[in-house]
């Protein structure tokens, strides 16, 4: 499932990274998907440049903890959220 806009994520909700899946094409299941880089969404930064000179000085930070611990920020493209069921 692609994100549709920066209101479609939030705090807590289940990624991946979208380019390093590109390259694992084998994984087809669920479960390996769920196993294989997959990181939650520890913070959603809506921001804007005032001062750009063309209007397009905005755009969405989103910050994801890895299993191995490590933080790291995307671009809300850069990401393919984990529908989980309930």
């Amino acid at each position: 499932m692609r994100m549709k806009s920066s209101y479609s994520v939030k705090p807590g909700d289940l990624v991946r990274d979208r380019w390093s899946d590109s390259l694992m094409t084998h994984i087809s299941s669920e479960d390996h998907q769920l196993a294989e880089g997959t990181g939650i969404i520890v913070e959603v930064h809506i921001w804007e440049d005032l001062q750009a000179w063309d209007n397009r000085g905005f755009g969405t930070t989103i910050t994801v903890l890895w299993e191995d611990g490590s933080l790291r920020q995307y671009e809300e493209e850069e990401l393919d959220l984990i529908k989980v069921s309930q």
